[in-house]
């Protein structure tokens, strides 16, 4: 892990010009605070957003000690539940006590996807696009937007929000009947994700994407599958995108 020593801010300055040339900007938790710190500021002169994937628990909320300007740039997270609950709790959640529950211990689904909605409502006053990915369950998005605007333009260029409310959508996971290994499934969800989002995908197709990348990865012996996809695959395609299932405050789900 010591790698990770070498993206030090020269490093980062050295190459600022990536960044400025770069539609989106893509950071996990194991660069220093320094380095997210330099990542954040250039991001910010050349309004940049940034696309942050916590790694751990432990480190969740790095960026947002880091630097004053995380939330200014940080347009999309990917906690997951444990995840989710210390950023929550580092930007200031305090509507309620925050549960120690086990994704596995949760009786009952309705109840795990109300405490993401909840803490992801909040999350997302600071973060505008906040996607957890909950295992086997499936994902939640929450955004101030509806599912029918994309997250980026055929420009490549960020869509900021534009609804005064957020809005919450359960993506339920598929079932495999063969999986390998687990290693690796998130990070190619989020390459799937990322690369819909940059094709100028609706969220539902991005999350179909993502989540035929994750199978990959689910049924290949490495973390990294040998073999993914093309933009010809039919998880590309406008008609295919994922289900999912509105989560609305009085705690009935309607399903789309």
């Amino acid at each position: 892990m010591s790698v990770h020593n070498a993206i030090s801010t020269n490093w980062i300055n050295t190459h600022a010009k990536l960044i400025q040339d770069a539609p989106l900007v893509i950071i996990d938790a194991n660069i220093s605070e320094e380095a997210m710190k330099a990542t954040f500021d250039l991001c910010l002169q050349y309004d940049k957003p940034v696309f942050f994937e916590p790694t751990d628990m432990r480190f969740a909320a790095k960026p947002f000690n880091a630097s004053d300007n995380a939330c200014k740039v940080i347009r999309f997270i990917t906690p997951n539940l444990y995840e989710l609950r210390e950023i929550a709790k580092n930007l200031g959640f305090k509507e309620q006590p925050i549960a120690n529950t086990l994704i596995e211990n949760f009786s009952e689904l309705d109840d795990l996807l109300q405490e993401v909605r909840t803490l992801g409502s909040f999350t997302v006053n600071h973060v505008d696009n906040v996607i957890v990915t909950l295992g086997y369950y499936g994902v939640v998005i929450i955004r101030r937007a509806c599912e029918q605007v994309p997250f980026f333009d055929s420009t490549e260029t960020y869509q900021r929000r534009v609804a005064d409310k957020p809005q919450t959508r359960f993506y339920p996971g598929r079932k495999l009947d063969y999986i390998v290994n687990v290693s690796g499934a998130g990070d190619s969800f989020s390459s799937g994700f990322i690369a819909a989002m940059l094709g100028g995908r609706l969220e539902a197709v991005c999350v179909e994407v993502g989540f035929e990348a994750a199978c990959c990865a689910l049924t290949s012996k490495g973390a990294v599958a040998e073999l993914y996809f093309g933009r010809s695959h039919p998880c590309w395609d406008e008609t295919n995108g994922a289900r999912f299932i509105t989560i609305e405050q009085s705690e009935q789900f309607s399903l789309k």
